[in-house]
C-alpha cells in the first residue's frame, strides 16, 4: 500500500521537475570545466588570484570532480531511501528480495565515493601548497588570502576520512544482508519457528488452555507453512529497471 500510494503520489510533472534539477548541477559543472580548463581564467571565474594561473589547472579541474563525485553521492544515497524504508517494514527478508536491485545502487555509491575521496585529497594537496606558499610570505590581516588561510581551520580532514570508511562499511554491511548465503540462514530459521509453532499447537499443555479448542485443520495448516518457507526462497522476483545518475 505505501509503495502503490507512493507511486501515485509522483505524477509525471513532479517527476520532470525532479529530472531537471538532477541535471542541472552536472551540466553547470561541464560548461565551468570548459571554462577552467583552459591555460588561466578570468577575475570573473570566482577563483582567488591564487588558483587563476596555468599551475592550478590540475586543482581546478580537480575541484569541480569533488563537486561532481559529491552530487553522485547525494544522489545515490537518496535513491536508497526507499529502500530503506520497504526493508525496514519487511525486515531482513525483503533485503533478499532487493539483492539485484541494491547491488546495482551498491556499487554505483561505492564507486562515487572512491572518486569523492581521490578528488578530496587531490584539493587538499593542491590547498596544502598554496598554504605553504603563503607562509613564505604572510598575507596582511583582512585580505582574501588571509581568510583563505583561516577558513582551511575548518577542514577535519580525520573527521571525512573517518565517514568515508563508515559509509563504506555500512555498504559491506548491506551488501552482506542480500547475499544468497543471508537467504538460505533467513529460511532455515522460518522452517524453525514454524516447526516451534506447530509442536506449541500440538503440545497437550496448549490444547487443555484452549477454550473452545482450537479447530481441526489449524495444526495441519501449520505444517503446511513449512514446505512454503522453502519455496519462498526461490521465488522469482521481477528485475526493476535500474536507476543511473545523469
Amino acid at each position: 500500500g505505501d509503495v502503490e500510494g507512493g507511486e501515485r503520489a509522483g505524477s509525471p510533472g513532479q517527476e520532470g521537475a525532479l529530472a531537471g534539477a538532477s541535471d542541472a548541477l552536472p551540466q553547470l559543472l561541464e560548461e565551468t570545466r570548459a571554462r577552467w580548463a583552459q591555460g588561466s581564467v578570468s577575475s570573473g571565474s570566482g577563483l582567488s588570484a591564487a588558483f587563476r594561473g596555468n599551475q592550478h589547472q590540475g586543482a581546478r579541474l580537480a575541484f569541480l570532480d569533488l563537486c561532481l563525485h559529491l552530487d553522485r553521492v547525494v544522489f545515490f544515497c537518496a535513491t536508497l531511501r526507499p529502500y530503506q524504508n520497504l526493508a525496514g517494514r519487511a525486515g531482513d527478508v525483503a533485503m533478499c528480495y532487493l539483492r539485484d536491485w541494491l547491488g546495482h545502487l551498491l556499487q554505483e555509491l561505492e564507486r562515487a565515493l572512491l572518486q569523492l575521496r581521490q578528488s578530496r585529497l587531490e584539493v587538499m594537496r593542491a590547498a596544502k601548497l598554496q598554504l605553504q606558499e603563503l607562509a613564505r610570505h604572510l598575507p596582511g590581516a583582512g585580505t582574501e588570502a588571509f581568510r583563505w588561510m583561516q577558513g582551511l581551520r575548518h577542514i577535519d580532514e580525520a573527521q571525512l576520512d573517518g565517514l568515508h570508511k563508515a559509509t563504506v562499511k555500512l555498504c559491506a554491511e548491506v551488501r552482506m544482508a542480500t547475499t544468497a548465503v543471508r537467504e538460505v540462514e533467513l529460511t532455515a530459521t522460518m522452517r524453525s519457528q514454524l516447526a516451534d509453532i506447530t509442536g506449541a499447537f500440538q503440545s497437550v499443555d496448549f490444547q487443555s488452555r484452549c477454550a473452545p479448542a482450537l479447530r481441526d485443520r489449524l495444526v495441519a495448516d501449520m505444517q503446511e507453512l513449512v514446505p512454503l518457507a522453502d519455496a519462498a526462497g526461490a521465488a522469482p522476483v521481477g528485475r526493476p529497471r535500474m536507476i543511473e545518475a545523469s
